[in-house]
């Protein structure tokens, strides 16, 4: 028990979730706004602004930073992290969201020559981000470690 109760106390675990699940639940309202149509897969779901993933290394490091300071073991853990989480969201997994659009074209065009092919559902394509999702993660999850350190774990 006392392994969870320090986890729920740990300034840097909980700047990272709160940075994910701020990220998801501005991510879900922004859909809302746009498309009128509450999407529950939103809440937890990848891609979309801002970038949850960002936000969550971003709070992780920040808060990493502000308690350890920057020349530490573990914030160049945290930094090499958010690094390639960062990446990875920009390169692969955005390359992966267009090889899914094509696909899904492809499987289209398939369809009305009247080929048979049947794919068990549309391939998802919002997989990655643009920078400036990935940016807005990044300012969103360093703003949370800010204002948790020096709110709710002010000391």
């Amino acid at each position: 028990m006392s392994y969870i109760i320090g986890w729920l106390t740990n300034e840097m675990i909980v700047s990272a979730a709160t940075g994910w699940i701020s990220a998801q639940i501005i991510k879900t309202i922004i859909h809302l706004i746009k498309t009128k149509d509450f999407n529950p897969e939103r809440l937890y779901g990848t891609g979309g602004m801002p970038s949850s993933h960002s936000a969550t290394v971003a709070g992780l490091g920040f808060s990493i930073a502000i308690n350890y300071g920057t020349n530490g073991p573990e914030f160049a853990l945290a930094f090499i992290l958010a690094v390639v989480v960062c990446y990875d969201a920009l390169g692969i997994r955005r390359q992966a969201g267009y090889h899914a659009i094509v696909l899904n074209q492809m499987v289209e065009e398939f369809k009305k020559e009247g080929k048979e092919f049947t794919p068990p559902k549309p391939m998802k394509t919002t997989l990655g981000h643009s920078f400036i999702q990935v940016l807005a993660g990044i300012i969103l999850g360093a703003g949370i470690a800010f204002l948790l350190h020096f709110t709710v774990f002010a000391k």
